[in-house]
C-alpha cells in the first residue's frame, strides 16, 4: 500500500477538487471504515463542478457502481 502526501510547498490552497473526485475519496475512506469526524470532514471539502462533459460522465458511472456495492449487505 502507498500513500501519497505533498510537500507544503507543492500544495495549492486555492484549487479545489471536482465534485466526483471528492466523492470518490469519500466513497473509499467509508469503505475502509474511516472514522466519522475524518467523513465529515471529507464531505464538507469544497468541491467544484467538472466541466468536462465525458470526463464527468465516466466518473459518475463509477460513482454510481461505487454507491451501489457499498449499499450491499
Amino acid at each position: 500500500m502507498f500513500t501519497y502526501v505533498a510537500r507544503p510547498q507543492h500544495c495549492e490552497p486555492r484549487l479545489k477538487p471536482f465534485r466526483w473526485y471528492r466523492e470518490l475519496v469519500y466513497l473509499g475512506a467509508r469503505y475502509h471504515g474511516f472514522p466519522a469526524d475524518y467523513l465529515q470532514d471529507l464531505a464538507a471539502v469544497e468541491a467544484i463542478e467538472d466541466r468536462d462533459r465525458d470526463r464527468l460522465s465516466r466518473h459518475q458511472a463509477l460513482l454510481a457502481m461505487l454507491e451501489a456495492d457499498a449499499s450491499r449487505p
